[in-house]
């Protein structure tokens, strides 16, 4: 598996850093905000954030907030 972002996981980090807190520097957007954005599915954004945050180096740091 490559530690390249996809297409579809370049999309979530766009719609992802889109919703940047410049105060706290999260970025809060739910899955169904980014799905319609990216005008991607859920289970898509769910398989993308998973690789954005894997690895020894990931690009993401993921917070489950909420249900």
């Amino acid at each position: 598996m490559s530690n390249q972002p996809s297409h579809s996981g370049k999309v979530v980090m766009a719609r992802i850093l889109d919703h940047q807190n410049h105060k706290n520097g999260r970025c809060d957007p739910s899955e169904m905000r980014i799905a319609r954005l990216g005008d991607l599915s859920i289970s898509t954004i769910k398989r993308a954030i998973s690789h954005l945050g894997r690895g020894n180096n990931p690009l993401l740091i993921i917070t489950v907030h909420g249900s």
